[in-house]
């Protein structure tokens, strides 16, 4: 059995190089030598899908005006140095709390200490519907939905720099003979949603950056 399949491997290594070379070298050169040249081709195609495509698509995004979001500023500084001088303002209580500890984990990642330029000023709402309901009219399954409208304000003139509302929705189920379970698992959601949200934050505020709407 073993055999046989390396014969068919053999004979198919053999066909995909025969249709890259002319008729007239498929008498002259031997079988175990096409397989060779076979794999080598095989290898270079593979190693310029993986190396050139890459490369060229790199320089053509940079040609048309893109560029790196970490990339070191005309100005000076990086795009991390921009959003580590963004001060977070959220609303009182614990998923304010959390979301305002997630954002700034992702703006400010290594907690440097920098003066504070901008003022991200959010808001935080949150909605649990039903999503599922079962045919004695409880609801098994739940969506959690959170509205986050924005503004971010440049502290040295007050000038708003942008608006705008994130939205994150997340589900969880719930449970027929224990509450307790039911309780994790909103939590989870929950949970999960703020952290979503934090992470549009970030992608927000870098591509501000990128636009040069913010500026060290």
């Amino acid at each position: 059995m073993v055999r046989k399949n390396e014969i068919t491997k053999l004979r198919s290594h053999d066909s995909c190089l025969r249709t890259f070379m002319p008729s007239y070298l498929h008498v002259f050169v031997p079988s175990y030598l096409l397989v060779l040249l076979s794999s080598c081709l095989l290898i270079f195609l593979s190693y310029c899908l993986r190396v050139f495509v890459p490369s060229c698509l790199l320089v053509f995004v940079t040609a048309c005006g893109f560029e790196p979001v970490y990339a070191t500023r005309e100005q000076g500084g990086t795009t991390r140095d921009v959003l580590a001088q963004i001060r977070v303002v959220t609303p009182f209580g614990r998923p304010g709390d959390q979301l305002k500890a997630d954002i700034e984990d992702r703006l400010n990642p290594e907690a440097v200490s920098t003066g504070s330029k901008y003022e991200l000023r959010v808001q935080l709402n949150q909605r649990a519907e039903p999503f599922i309901i079962d045919t004695d009219g409880t609801a098994s399954r739940f969506v959690v939905t959170f509205d986050s409208p924005f503004s971010l304000v440049n502290l040295a003139d007050g000038k708003e720099v942008a608006n705008g509302q994130v939205q994150r929705s997340t589900s969880y189920n719930v449970s027929e003979t224990d509450d307790y379970s039911t309780v994790i698992a909103q939590n989870d959601a929950v949970r999960r949603g703020i952290t979503e949200l934090a992470e549009d934050y970030k992608l927000r505020l870098g591509g501000l950056v990128v636009m040069k709407k913010l500026a060290p």
